[in-house]
């Protein structure tokens, strides 16, 4: 996008008015977002700062370095504002991605029955920004925000776990495989407030779910 290609040149532009942007119309880029997290902005000098003879090149690379830290650091700050905002009122569509950076990169903790050696090469940054985003939803949101992010935290968690489990023999019965009583997903139940991961769910410029959600129920 135009934004995060002239990083340094518009980002002041899209702090001042980010909160007059209706959310809706970022959720189709919430995945090129998230990954952008934990990023930093582009070489605002372009300048390598070589010494030109008189001393004066070194400086100037500095100054360009301070700038794009500056830069990058006000980015950070937007995107993250942004998303805030975007997972509040479209967290069904937002959520996920900002889970999985964080749910992913505990996956190696999880234990009993699980793969016993997983790497995780997640992106410290990016976890610890996408972290920051889902605390600050607890924190600032109201009652059904917090239940939603943790109840989608509960559903990434088990997927996670289901997806790490490796069936014993007493599970795998010919063509069947039952799940183990250990599953995580065994115990998400009853989300009425939450959808189905992959049920189809429809942009809402109102950010009103509640009525159009295929919901886990068991």
């Amino acid at each position: 996008s135009l934004w995060e290609q002239e990083s340094a040149a518009i980002t002041p532009l899209v702090y001042r008015f980010v909160e007059r942007i209706p959310t809706f119309k970022f959720v189709p880029l919430v995945y090129q977002l998230v990954a952008r997290l934990g990023d930093g902005a582009p070489d605002v000098g372009g300048g390598g700062g070589n010494d030109n003879g008189n001393g004066k090149g070194n400086s100037a690379g500095a100054g360009d370095k301070e700038r794009s830290a500056a830069a990058g650091a006000l980015f950070q700050k937007t995107l993250g504002k942004l998303l805030t905002r975007v997972a509040a009122e479209h967290p069904f569509h937002s959520l996920y991605p900002l889970l999985a950076l964080c749910v992913g990169s505990r996956g190696h903790k999880l234990k009993s029955g699980l793969a016993k050696s997983i790497v995780a090469t997640t992106d410290v940054a990016k976890v610890r920004a996408a972290e920051a985003i889902l605390e600050r939803l607890r924190r600032e949101g109201d009652e059904a925000s917090r239940v939603c992010v943790q109840r989608m935290e509960e559903v990434a968690l088990a997927y996670v776990h289901l997806a790490l489990i490796s069936p014993g023999k007493e599970e795998v019965q010919g063509s069947v495989v039952r799940m183990p009583d250990h599953a995580r997903i065994l115990a998400v139940r009853d989300f009425a407030d939450v959808p189905v991961v992959t049920a189809p769910l429809a942009v809402q410029p109102d950010g009103r779910y509640a009525e159009r959600l295929v919901s886990i129920v068991r």
